[in-house]
């Protein structure tokens, strides 16, 4: 590499490295870190799992994932055994003062060890089909009450002992298997002989997929009514009536999007079965309403949403199963396995209803479906009332990975214009949005779903007394949830539109905390006081607490971490998983494998493989992806992950996925991105011309801009990045970001005039890079006043920025130097807030140079910087240690790769100090120095000049230290000191200020 003395513009880090004060850490970025690692490891244990349309097992036989140490547990001895891979839940059976029976099946309880689960499929829809269809034999077929524990549906019946445990188990090469076992006195033997042995699969094979549906829908109407009748739940089916219609208000329901209009079509829709029999329409309405419930919940951190899943895919079969030979059936199939994300499943439901054909046409939401799982998104903008709400609640999902564009944000918010209580949309815009977004979705959702909840609540007809009368007294939110769960009655009770209320409380809790911590920077307190008494009954609540660093919440956190439980862990919850396995306690070890647990528990579904492929390591992704292409043929997602990592492979695909995913601006962005990476920007000009149309962005403006920079066009730079601040919305401080470039861009060019405008209202956000560059266009301006005023802001409203006005203060002498002073002391005595070069700077500058010296000696034997060991030799010099500056200035002689001219002027320098030598020639040390670009030129003004401040020479030294002071490309420690030692030597003068020579605009204008 070139030296900077040599005429370079940019200097290396040893000819330039200027102290820095230490930025302090928020435990974010280490979080982060946390999660990029199990990232990694937990894509080594998906790569075990070997293709298959639902995820299979890691077979036992298969090497152990790195870092676990013992082998899979062996398969059960006989093929009822226990294994402790069995996901149990324990059936209780309620007896009614009126003879009703209600049947309540407990939370599943499953492995807490990932090798317990080795070689089986954990996947929680699977295990959820099954648990969902004991219930649907109970409901549907011995017409019993049931209540979910998982979806905290209604307390469990007080004192009622378990009458039996539901247990299932899918091993690979082994048996996929249904147990249920009774029990006696309320507890379950492992080796009694089960009331019901079920093969789901064939034995000995390799797991099970879609077809698992079919078979337990099968087992819900045959064998489970049987092992029910054996415990004591007898009873009729439901009556069949075939034109029976669903009841009214029920299509209202389900062509909105909240939640309280869902639960109570579904609530009618099982109470119009159990009065007078279930047809082909009301199975068709459970079907899309369970399936919608699951899609409005799947950001919750719980499971409930794949029981919704489940119980939507088994009405579906059941509507297969009862009205044999109709298109309907396998339309519904269709709908369910869409919304599920099984998109390939869906297809071929949709292509075989087509072929099948039918006296009556397809209802309208069929073309929604259709749309959907063909990534068909200007039909899906297309559609209208009443399934418009559907298609655009669609059109997000389709567009929420790889996530963070404009066009997704502008889908979430036409989900909102149409359907304002949507929880879920105002999620996606809370977790890809930018700040001004962020702030928005973060209150306004909250808000919302507050006021939708109470009215529509209030307007039913049939609520309970309870509810109402906390309604009407205006009751807290925990006190609400507690008076919905208290109603009982119903299915789904009421208590599962508390569960729903709850979690997305504290999906809302948890967004905001993170906003306002981590991006806006503002103190917390004060919101967690308001929103932790409403997630209280969360079982993540703890977690949140720990994110506010309060000690007395912490303290929770450790009570919860030792045993929280992983039965339901999901991919969803990623952020906790890492900040688990990163936080020191005697649970880390436990939660070493946590990440692979959750990935087992996941299914083939376009958002499940989205979330893991986001999280693999680059050696995984294509695996990952190539599973995601079978699952969702028409998501760009995968596509444009093995555009990056597997550019080669794809050419002869290339062409077709142009044209299949060009609607995208996810696979338009991983298209130009790579293009931009091989440096083929002319291909990529019309390709981000065409994302800035989908998707209008800061990045693909930005890009654009690029292109235009690199092909020589100026004036297209400018004209694209005006047209991204006249055009697009300011999603926060995207606008401010690119004005400040702008501004940079106009001060690079020497034109400080231009650049005002732009600094000033991007300052106006308060952002703390945007006032840095302000104050630095103020100052070329030369109204230091208005520089200091901005400077003084900044540390005012971020005191970690104290650095940058103290610098500014004793470069220039305005403002209160006092009071920099006194900062500058008070940050120096914390530990970590300096290093050693800055606090050595502030001694240096206030006349200590043995106190810096001090500071900067430790490296005077070891150091391989040519700057540190200048300013060592200066000090030595200084305070007259002439030993240990010849002995500085002779390992300065050492380091000529390092900086040439500077090595050379050092020479001159202090040779002329030895007995007899020539008076130092400062005419040809300007000669020397004459020829360089302004940095490293100031570095050297800056060692000639304080050499000579050192002889007495001030007049010498003045030119060379105010040439120091203006030279904004030198680092800021240097020129603040060098301009303080001015001030001490011409008191009363200020340094005069010198415009840089222009130089091309900084690529990254903001910092952090």
């Amino acid at each position: 590499m070139e030296s900077p003395d040599e005429g370079t513009a940019r200097a290396s880090t040893d000819e330039a490295a200027p102290p820095r004060a230490r930025p302090g850490g928020t435990g974010r970025a280490t979080a982060l870190v946390a999660l990029a690692a199990i990232a990694v490891a937990g894509a080594a244990i998906y790569t075990n799992i070997p293709p298959r349309p639902w995820f299979p097992a890691t077979p036992a036989a298969a090497p152990l994932p790195q870092g676990l140490s013992q082998a899979p547990p062996p398969a059960p001895s006989t093929p009822d055994g226990p294994d402790p891979a069995d996901a149990k839940s324990l059936l209780r059976i309620a007896k009614g003062d009126d003879g009703s029976t209600t049947v309540e099946l407990a939370r599943a309880v499953g492995a807490r060890e990932f090798r317990q689960i080795l070689g089986t499929d954990p996947d929680l829809l699977l295990r959820e089909l099954i648990r969902q269809a004991v219930l649907i034999a109970a409901r549907d077929e011995r017409g019993a009450a049931t209540r979910d524990q998982l979806l905290d549906d209604a307390p469990p019946a007080a004192g009622e002992a378990p009458a039996a445990e539901v247990g299932s188990l899918i091993r690979v090469g082994f048996r996929a298997r249904l147990l249920i076992r009774p029990a006696s006195g309320g507890r379950v033997d492992p080796e009694a002989a089960p009331i019901l042995s079920a093969d789901l699969a064939p034995r000995g094979g390799q797991g099970v997929g879609l077809e698992l549906v079919g078979r337990l829908e099968e087992l819900s109407r045959t064998e489970i009514p049987a092992a029910l009748d054996a415990l004591g739940v007898r009873g009729k089916p439901n009556a069949y009536r075939p034109d029976a219609p669903s009841p009214e208000g029920v299509e209202a329901g389900l062509n909105s999007l909240g939640l309280v209009e869902h639960v109570r079509a579904l609530r009618d829709l099982h109470a119009a079965v159990r009065a007078d029999g279930e047809s082909p329409a009301r199975l068709e309405a459970l079907a899309r309403g369970y399936a919608q419930l699951g899609a409005l919940s799947i950001h919750h951190w719980s499971a409930a949403h794949r029981a919704f899943e489940a119980r939507s895919l088994l009405y579906a079969e059941r509507l297969i199963a009862k009205d044999r030979g109709s298109p309907r059936g396998l339309r519904v199939r269709a709908f369910a396995e869409a919304l599920a994300g099984v998109h390939d499943a869906a297809i071929r439901d949709l292509e075989a209803a087509a072929r099948a054909g039918g006296a009556e046409p397809p209802p309208p939401w069929v073309e929604v479906i259709g749309a959907y799982v063909h990534y068909q998104l200007p039909k899906l903008s297309a559609i209208k009332p009443p399934h418009d709400r559907l298609a655009a609640l669609l059109r997000m999902t389709a567009l929420e990975f790889p996530g963070g564009s404009r066009q997704l944000i502008h889908a979430a918010q036409d989900v909102i214009r149409l359907d304002p209580d949507c929880p879920r949309a105002f999620d996606v815009i809370s977790a890809n949005g930018g700040l001004g977004d962020l702030h928005k979705a973060t209150v306004l959702g909250p808000q919302s779903f507050r006021e939708f909840l109470r009215a529509k609540l209030a307007s039913a007809k049939d609520l309970p007394a309870g509810i109402r009368r906390a309604l009407e007294a205006d009751a807290d939110d925990a006190d609400l949830d507690r008076a919905l769960s208290a109603a009982g009655g119903g299915e789904p009770s009421w208590g599962v539109l508390a569960h729903l209320a709850r979690e997305t409380r504290f999906t809302q809790a948890r967004r905001r905390l993170l906003f306002m911590r981590d991006k806006w920077g503002v103190p917390i307190d004060e919101f967690w006081a308001a929103a932790r008494p409403t997630i209280e009954g969360h079982p993540y609540r703890p977690y949140l607490g720990a994110l506010t660093r309060r000690a007395e919440e912490f303290d929770d956190y450790e009570e919860f971490a030792k045993s929280f439980d992983k039965s339901d862990l999901e991919p969803s919850e990623g952020d906790f998983i890492g900040y688990i396995q990163q936080t020191p306690g005697p649970h880390q070890a436990d939660a070493r494998d946590d990440w692979n647990l959750a990935v087992a528990h996941s299914t083939a579904s376009a958002r499940d493989l989205s979330l893991v492929l986001g999280s693999s390591s680059d050696q995984a992704k294509p695996g990952v992806a190539a599973r995601m292409m079978e699952t969702c043929p028409n998501d760009s997602y995968a596509p444009g992950v093995l555009l990056e990592l597997q550019w080669g492979a794809v050419q002869p695909r290339l062409a077709a996925w142009k044209e299949r995913f060009g609607d995208s601006a996810g696979f338009v962005y991983a298209l130009v991105k790579k293009l931009l990476q091989m440096g083929r920007h002319d291909e990529a000009r019309p390709l981000l011309t065409r994302y800035i149309i989908m998707s209008p962005d800061r990045w693909g403006y930005e890009k654009l801009a690029e292109c235009q920079e690199k092909a020589g066009d100026e004036a297209g730079w400018l004209e694209t990045l005006e047209a991204y601040l006249e055009n697009t919305e300011d999603a926060g401080l995207d606008h401010a970001g690119v004005r400040v470039k702008l501004a940079k861009h106009y001060l690079a060019k020497g034109q400080p005039e231009e650049a005002k405008p732009h600094a000033d209202a991007a300052a106006s956000t308060w952002a703390s890079w945007a006032m840095d560059c302000a104050a630095d266009v103020d100052e070329r301006l030369g109204d230091l006043d208005s520089a200091g005023l901005w400077r003084r802001r900044m540390v005012d409203r971020y005191p970690h920025t104290w650095a940058q006005w103290y610098l500014f203060v004793m470069r220039t002498g305005l403002g209160d130097v006092d009071e920099a002073r006194r900062t500058a002391a008070a940050m120096a005595m914390r530990p970590g807030s300096l290093e050693p070069a800055a606090a050595a700077f502030i001694d240096w500058s206030e006349g200590r140079p043995e106190q810096a010296i001090r500071l900067l000696e430790p490296e005077a034997e070891t150091t391989d910087r040519l700057t540190t060991a200048v300013y060592i030799a200066l000090l030595y010099d200084q305070v007259g240690d002439a030993e240990k500056r010849t002995a500085m200035a002779t390992r300065i002689a050492e380091m000529k790769d390092r900086g040439p001219v500077t090595v050379q002027i050092a020479g001159m320098l202090f040779d002329s100090l030895g007995d007899g030598a020539k008076p130092i020639d400062l005419g040809a040390i300007d000669a020397l120095i004459a020829p360089m670009p302004p940095f490293p030129r100031s570095f050297c003004e800056f060692l000639v000049g304080r050499f000579l401040l050192n002889r007495g020479r001030a007049e010498d030294a003045r030119k060379r230290l105010e040439f120091c002071v203006g030279t904004v490309e030198m680092d800021p420690w240097s020129r603040a000191v060098a301009a303080s030692w001015l001030r001490a030597v011409f008191p009363g003068e200020k340094p005069r200020p010198q415009a840089p020579v222009p130089q091309p605009a900084p690529a990254e204008p903001t910092r952090t």
